[in-house]
Protein backbone atom coordinates (compact mmCIF):
# COMPACT_ATOMS: atom_id res chain seq x y z
CA UNK A 1 0.00 0.00 0.00
CA UNK A 2 1.32 3.45 -0.92
CA UNK A 3 1.36 5.87 2.04
CA UNK A 4 -1.33 8.55 1.91
CA UNK A 5 0.51 11.03 4.14
CA UNK A 6 4.08 12.29 4.52
CA UNK A 7 3.75 12.54 8.30
CA UNK A 8 1.22 13.26 11.03
CA UNK A 9 1.46 17.04 10.66
CA UNK A 10 0.66 16.84 6.94
CA UNK A 11 -2.25 14.52 7.71
CA UNK A 12 -3.56 17.04 10.24
CA UNK A 13 -3.46 19.88 7.73
CA UNK A 14 -5.42 17.77 5.25
CA UNK A 15 -7.87 16.59 7.90
CA UNK A 16 -8.58 20.19 8.88
CA UNK A 17 -10.07 20.66 5.41
CA UNK A 18 -12.87 18.24 6.30
CA UNK A 19 -13.62 20.21 9.44
CA UNK A 20 -13.88 23.76 8.11
CA UNK A 21 -17.49 24.04 9.28
CA UNK A 22 -16.03 24.25 12.79
CA UNK A 23 -13.47 26.97 12.01
CA UNK A 24 -13.62 30.09 14.15
CA UNK A 25 -16.36 28.79 16.42
CA UNK A 26 -15.84 29.69 20.09
CA UNK A 27 -17.53 26.48 21.28
CA UNK A 28 -15.00 24.14 19.62
CA UNK A 29 -12.10 22.39 21.33
CA UNK A 30 -9.72 19.94 19.64
CA UNK A 31 -8.57 16.96 21.71
CA UNK A 32 -5.61 14.85 20.64
CA UNK A 33 -5.03 11.29 21.78
CA UNK A 34 -1.46 10.93 23.07
CA UNK A 35 0.92 10.40 21.57
CA UNK A 36 0.33 9.86 17.86
CA UNK A 37 -2.82 11.93 17.66
CA UNK A 38 -1.20 15.04 19.12
CA UNK A 39 0.70 16.28 16.02
CA UNK A 40 -2.43 15.69 13.92
CA UNK A 41 -4.62 17.52 16.46
CA UNK A 42 -2.18 20.44 16.69
CA UNK A 43 -2.55 21.11 12.96
CA UNK A 44 -6.34 20.74 13.10
CA UNK A 45 -6.54 23.16 16.04
CA UNK A 46 -4.34 25.71 14.26
CA UNK A 47 -6.40 25.55 11.09
CA UNK A 48 -9.70 25.88 12.95
CA UNK A 49 -8.48 28.55 15.37
CA UNK A 50 -9.54 26.35 18.29
CA UNK A 51 -7.87 25.54 21.60
CA UNK A 52 -6.20 22.16 21.84
CA UNK A 53 -5.83 19.75 24.71
CA UNK A 54 -5.21 16.08 25.31
CA UNK A 55 -7.77 13.37 25.85
CA UNK A 56 -6.08 10.83 28.07
CA UNK A 57 -7.98 7.56 28.38
CA UNK A 58 -6.45 6.09 31.53
CA UNK A 59 -7.54 5.48 35.09
CA UNK A 60 -6.22 6.11 38.56
CA UNK A 61 -2.48 6.53 38.99
CA UNK A 62 -1.77 6.17 35.26
CA UNK A 63 -4.12 9.07 34.50
CA UNK A 64 -2.42 11.22 37.15
CA UNK A 65 1.03 10.25 35.83
CA UNK A 66 0.19 11.05 32.20
CA UNK A 67 -1.51 14.34 33.07
CA UNK A 68 1.54 15.41 35.08
CA UNK A 69 3.90 14.26 32.33
CA UNK A 70 2.14 16.03 29.47
CA UNK A 71 0.12 18.84 31.00
CA UNK A 72 2.16 19.71 34.08
CA UNK A 73 0.27 22.34 36.10
CA UNK A 74 -1.68 23.56 33.08
CA UNK A 75 -5.43 23.02 33.68
CA UNK A 76 -7.44 21.06 31.12
CA UNK A 77 -9.45 22.96 28.53
CA UNK A 78 -13.13 22.80 29.58
CA UNK A 79 -15.31 20.67 27.30
CA UNK A 80 -18.68 20.78 29.04
CA UNK A 81 -21.33 22.12 26.66
CA UNK A 82 -18.79 22.45 23.83
CA UNK A 83 -18.12 20.69 20.55
CA UNK A 84 -15.19 18.34 21.09
CA UNK A 85 -13.25 17.21 18.02
CA UNK A 86 -11.33 14.09 19.03
CA UNK A 87 -8.30 13.49 16.82
CA UNK A 88 -5.98 10.52 16.45
CA UNK A 89 -3.51 9.56 13.73
CA UNK A 90 -5.83 6.76 12.62
CA UNK A 91 -8.13 4.01 13.81
CA UNK A 92 -7.25 0.34 13.56
CA UNK A 93 -9.60 -1.62 15.83
CA UNK A 94 -11.39 1.36 17.35
CA UNK A 95 -10.78 0.16 20.93
CA UNK A 96 -8.59 3.07 22.06
CA UNK A 97 -10.94 5.60 20.48
CA UNK A 98 -14.00 4.05 22.14
CA UNK A 99 -12.22 4.11 25.51
CA UNK A 100 -11.29 7.75 25.01
CA UNK A 101 -14.86 8.64 24.06
CA UNK A 102 -16.21 6.97 27.22
CA UNK A 103 -13.86 9.16 29.24
CA UNK A 104 -14.92 12.24 27.30
CA UNK A 105 -18.68 11.64 27.74
CA UNK A 106 -18.19 12.07 31.47
CA UNK A 107 -17.08 15.67 30.82
CA UNK A 108 -20.46 16.35 29.15
CA UNK A 109 -19.60 17.89 25.79
CA UNK A 110 -22.53 19.03 23.64
CA UNK A 111 -21.30 17.30 20.47
CA UNK A 112 -18.45 14.85 19.75
CA UNK A 113 -16.71 14.60 16.40
CA UNK A 114 -14.20 11.81 15.79
CA UNK A 115 -11.69 13.01 13.19
CA UNK A 116 -8.93 10.79 11.81
CA UNK A 117 -6.85 10.80 8.65
CA UNK A 118 -7.22 7.07 8.03
CA UNK A 119 -9.34 4.13 9.15
CA UNK A 120 -10.81 0.90 7.79
CA UNK A 121 -14.22 1.22 6.11
CA UNK A 122 -15.98 -0.28 9.15
CA UNK A 123 -14.45 2.20 11.63
CA UNK A 124 -17.53 4.39 11.88
CA UNK A 125 -19.62 1.31 12.69
CA UNK A 126 -17.06 0.26 15.35
CA UNK A 127 -17.26 3.69 16.99
CA UNK A 128 -21.04 3.55 16.86
CA UNK A 129 -23.03 6.00 18.93
CA UNK A 130 -20.00 6.93 21.08
CA UNK A 131 -19.56 9.87 18.68
CA UNK A 132 -22.09 12.19 17.09
CA UNK A 133 -20.10 12.64 13.89
CA UNK A 134 -17.27 10.82 12.11
CA UNK A 135 -14.77 12.48 9.74
CA UNK A 136 -12.10 10.45 7.91
CA UNK A 137 -9.96 11.32 4.91
CA UNK A 138 -9.14 7.78 3.77
CA UNK A 139 -11.32 4.77 4.53
CA UNK A 140 -9.48 2.28 2.37
CA UNK A 141 -10.53 -1.37 1.98
CA UNK A 142 -6.78 -2.13 1.71
CA UNK A 143 -6.22 -0.72 5.21
CA UNK A 144 -4.27 -2.94 7.56
CA UNK A 145 -2.16 -0.81 9.91
CA UNK A 146 -2.21 2.91 10.66
CA UNK A 147 1.56 3.12 10.21
CA UNK A 148 1.44 1.88 6.62
CA UNK A 149 -0.47 5.02 5.66
CA UNK A 150 2.40 7.35 6.63
CA UNK A 151 5.81 7.77 5.00
CA UNK A 152 7.18 8.92 8.39
CA UNK A 153 5.44 7.25 11.34
CA UNK A 154 8.03 8.09 13.99
CA UNK A 155 6.34 8.23 17.38
CA UNK A 156 6.25 11.71 18.94
CA UNK A 157 8.40 12.12 22.03
CA UNK A 158 7.01 13.20 25.39
CA UNK A 159 8.69 16.59 24.85
CA UNK A 160 6.96 17.00 21.49
CA UNK A 161 3.60 16.23 23.09
CA UNK A 162 4.23 18.84 25.82
CA UNK A 163 5.33 21.47 23.27
CA UNK A 164 2.20 20.86 21.20
CA UNK A 165 0.14 22.14 24.13
CA UNK A 166 2.00 25.47 24.29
Amino acid sequence: MTPFFIDRAAAGRQLAGLLQAYAGRPDVVVLGLPRGGVPVAREVARALGAPMDLLIAADGLELIRLQALYRGKRPPVPVEGRTAIVVDDGIATGNSMRNALKTLRGARPEWIVVAVPVAPPEAQFRIGTAADEFACLECSPDFDLVGQCYRDFTSPTDDEVRRALD
